[in-house]
């Protein structure tokens, strides 16, 4: 198997070159990241008692979509002023909103997964965030856990 700069020196190794499939993947990634972060808080507001938490899962999402703006970005040369993404309706139901979200994490992650790229920086991206929904969804499962 060759390392990467093997794959670079062969002219093999790609990295986030202008494409319209993965410039609509990244976008599309991106909102879904924005979506999830915009209902952290929502449910931070509602519930104060793990709003800490939920404000740090938040902040996550936000990172994971500046990652994706700046991809975006490289592969475009448009930056990418998104609107304001609304939060996922959630149920008033603490407990119900909980599994929505956690739900959308699974979605996310399923959709990073089936995210097969020859772009390698991007694929480094998309392992990075999928990591990242594990580990949120096992936070989410653990603020389920407390209840």
């Amino acid at each position: 198997m060759k390392n990467e700069v093997q794959k670079q020196a062969a002219g093999e190794w790609v990295c986030l070159n202008p494409n319209q499939v993965e410039e609509r993947r990244v976008q599309a990634l991106m909102e879904q990241e924005l979506r999830l972060a915009a209902s952290f808080q929502v449910l931070s507001g509602r519930y104060g008692r793990q709003k800490r938490t939920l404000r740090t899962l938040a902040a996550d999402n936000l990172h994971s979509a500046r990652e994706l703006r700046s991809a975006y970005f490289i592969m475009t040369g448009v930056q990418l002023a998104p609107e304001e993404v609304a939060a996922m309706p959630l149920s008033k139901a603490y407990e119900a909103a909980l599994r929505q979200v956690y739900d959308e994490l699974e979605r996310l992650a399923q959709r990073y997964g089936a995210s097969e790229t020859a772009d390698a920086c991007l694929r480094e991206i998309c392992e990075r965030a999928a990591e990242q929904l594990g580990s949120q969804r096992r936070v989410v499962r653990s603020l389920i856990a407390q209840l």
